[in-house]
């Protein structure tokens, strides 16, 4: 069943149907947020689009792309923590100013 039809008809709502549909046919294949935001991913993108329009913003793909960076530098900056939490080191403001020229430098690659 397609879920426009369950839904209002009104160009964002239907919009955010079709792109509902899409994400849900391709679920077996899509990839994990973490690739899809590194990547540039279309179909993000497109999630992110209507998203962005139901809540009555304009934004352009270069918003988007800084978005991108940002929520992966995050990530990376989360990943690098929490390895060095189960490796049982103290996360203590050295460590955490460590994480942050560790991940400018990755950046920078």
């Amino acid at each position: 069943m397609n879920c426009g039809s369950l839904l209002s008809t009104s160009p964002r709502t239907l919009e955010a149907s079709r792109t509902f549909d899409k994400v849900a046919k391709a679920s077996e294949t899509l990839q994990p947020l973490y690739e899809r935001v590194s990547s540039g991913s279309e179909v993000q993108k497109e999630i992110d689009r209507v998203a962005i329009k139901m809540l009555g913003l304009t934004w352009d793909s270069e918003v988007l792309n800084t978005l991108y960076g940002t929520i992966k530098f995050e990530l990376d900056a989360m990943q690098i923590i929490f390895g060095r939490i189960t490796k049982g080191e103290k996360t203590d403001k050295k460590n955490v100013r460590r994480v942050g020229e560790t991940l400018k430098l990755h950046k920078q690659v």
